[in-house]
């Protein structure tokens, strides 16, 4: 397998782990742990993916444009990145998933980041240029 089929399965294993992050968010804490957060589970897990990756956690970053979604409370306040668990991986709680005409509501968690690469494409303007992947996944509360 070549240098660049890797770098683009190590991608697609990136996008299916920050899946994971967002379910990890998503999914109850332990009720006999203390100081874990929906935040804390989804950055951990998408540390962990990227690690199992052989991707580095450190050049993670934030999306840039930042996600703009909607609360899931009506009237409530418009999530925002959670920094308390990280600065590198946006994680925003309780977000609108979906809604329908008789006002039922699917609350969730987003989970997204973006990480370098690098493209090795001879003979083209991409070579060896640096791109910003970006990986974002929404997963439903389960506590609904």
């Amino acid at each position: 397998m070549s240098n660049e089929q890797l770098d683009a399965l190590r991608l697609r294993v990136e996008e299916l782990f920050v899946e994971e992050g967002a379910r990890a968010g998503a999914a109850p804490t332990c009720t006999t742990c203390t100081g874990v957060s929906p935040s804390q589970n989804a950055f951990n897990a998408v540390q962990a993916a990227l690690v199992v990756a052989k991707l580095d956690p450190s050049k993670a970053q934030y999306p840039s444009p930042l996600p703009v979604l909607n609360a899931c409370t009506s009237g409530g306040t418009v999530p925002s990145c959670d920094s308390s668990a990280s600065t590198k991986v946006c994680v925003e709680t309780p977000v609108l998933l979906s809604s329908n005409v008789s006002g039922t509501r699917v609350c969730g968690i987003s989970v997204s980041f973006q990480y370098p690469f690098k493209f090795k494409l001879p003979f083209s303007s991409l070579n060896n240029q640096r791109i910003l992947m970006t990986a974002a996944a929404r997963v439903r509360v389960e506590t609904q």
